[in-house]
């Protein structure tokens, strides 16, 4: 089931990125708080595979997974300028993934197994991890009626099993 869930959410990701295609950084987002998410060039790994670390060396429920979709989607929409892209999608990605991951799971990480695995520093994960948190109002309860439901029928199909740990 979890293997199933990163498959789809990895999927529906790159899916988003290449529909957004290429997109040019202006100095103002740089500089904005919502900057930190972007980086100067795409990363050399691609989305997908990028996800598929995280199912590998942090081994977690479905759930997280979905509710991580859940939050990058909340993300773009609360601050507008987080459209997912390729110069952000990893970044945004994390973020949301070590959230949902503190949230639902029992099993927790250090922050350092985190950052390994997105490889990155210890304290770009937690300026991610707490500007995600600003972002959405550090309001990470999501009722099934706003987006968990629909994003787990989109993602594993109308007739698929909501994972049962919330």
């Amino acid at each position: 089931e979890t293997l199933l869930a990163s498959h789809a959410v990895a999927v529906a990701l790159a899916r988003k990125v290449a529909e957004r295609g290429r997109v040019e950084v202006g100095e103002e987002l740089r500089r904005s708080k919502a900057g930190m998410f972007y980086s100067g060039v795409e990363q050399g790994m691609g989305v997908a595979a990028y996800v598929a670390r995280f199912a590998r060396f942090v081994p977690c429920e479905a759930a997280v997974f979905l509710l991580a979709r859940v939050y990058v989607e909340r993300m773009a929409v609360a601050e507008g300028r987080l459209g997912v892209c390729g110069l952000n999608v990893h970044r945004v990605w994390v973020a949301a993934f070590v959230l949902a991951a503190k949230f639902l799971d029992d099993k927790r990480f250090s922050m350092g197994h985190y950052a390994r695995v997105a490889g990155i520093e210890v304290g770009e994960l937690v300026r991610l991890e707490m500007e995600a948190l600003r972002v959405m109002k550090f309001d990470l309860f999501v009722p099934e009626d706003e987006g968990f439901k629909a994003v787990c029928e989109k993602i594993l199909g109308k007739d698929a099993a909501m994972p049962t740990k919330m």
